[in-house]
């Protein structure tokens, strides 16, 4: 896939407050470079949002996202607990709390966590039983040996349907710190509604070529975007997209700045 990253993300992130993404703004008349923009933005949301990494067959109709508290339990299976990890996780969680509006907290009793956080040996990885998921799925999730997550959602035919109830991240607690800590932060975002990957814009945490231990421009963009109140969860794919578009036409080119794609330097 043709590599772009749209420079408007970064200049425009400047004044990209959360008050601007929530405004309701008139619909605008945009340029030929400003639409082109826009359209590669919509293109690489619906990857990372509706597609799915590891099975074509688990790509998403409706959006899914988290409401209300998200709770994070830390659990350590034959190897020791590590401060560091905590310490990556509350670094992450502060961006994370910012961009979605969602109270993220560390809880220290398992039975009220929302995201489980396991850190195992690289040979227990795929050994692990976790709820509707069989042995062999597990077994491809753990085939990298870097770290995987599974959401369980509610589906179109449920009550509160998009609505992500419960994640699980899995960690190999053998890598090197560098490694774990990118780790975390790519799955923690994974898991609240982000399940796909993709090299289409880069720096980004999406990507399987960066190692990030912070968020790019690129990324808050589509964690804003997913979590502005006006995209609803449950709401079908071609809506969001929709929405997505009309979000980042609002917020980026509501003071006419320009907008162009460029392929990024090697």
């Amino acid at each position: 896939m043709k590599k772009l990253i749209l420079y408007s993300f970064i200049c425009a992130l400047g004044f990209y407050s959360i008050a601007g993404l929530n405004a309701e703004a008139a619909p605008l008349q945009l340029t030929a470079a400003q639409q082109k923009s826009i359209k590669a933005f919509v293109g690489y949301f619906d990857t990372i949002v509706f597609g799915s990494e590891y099975d074509k067959k688990q790509a998403a109709t409706i959006v899914y996202k988290w409401q209300g508290p998200v709770r994070l339990h830390l659990r350590y299976v034959g190897v020791k607990a590590n401060p560091k990890h905590r310490h990556f996780i509350n670094q992450h969680i502060v961006d994370l709390r910012r961009l979605t509006r969602l109270p993220i907290n560390i809880v220290g009793n398992p039975k009220v966590a929302t995201i489980d956080i396991i850190f195992v040996k690289r040979k227990d990885m795929g050994k692990l039983k976790l709820p509707q998921a069989s042995p062999q799925y597990i077994a491809k999730l753990a085939a990298p040996g870097g770290c995987y997550f599974i959401s369980y959602k509610l589906g179109p035919r449920k009550k509160q349907k998009g609505r992500i109830q419960k994640s699980v991240i899995v960690v190999n607690a053998e890598r090197d710190i560098a490694g774990i800590n990118h780790c975390l932060l790519e799955e923690l975002t994974q898991s609240i509604g982000f399940p796909n990957d993709s090299d289409t814009m880069r720096p980004s945490v999406f990507s399987d070529k960066d190692q990030l231990f912070e968020f790019s421009p690129v990324d808050k963009t589509v964690i804003r975007v997913l979590y502005d109140k006006r995209m609803k969860m449950g709401i079908p794919r071609k809506e969001g997209l929709a929405l997505a578009g009309e979000i980042m036409a609002d917020v980026f080119f509501k003071n006419e700045k320009p907008a162009t794609s460029h392929k990024p330097k090697k």
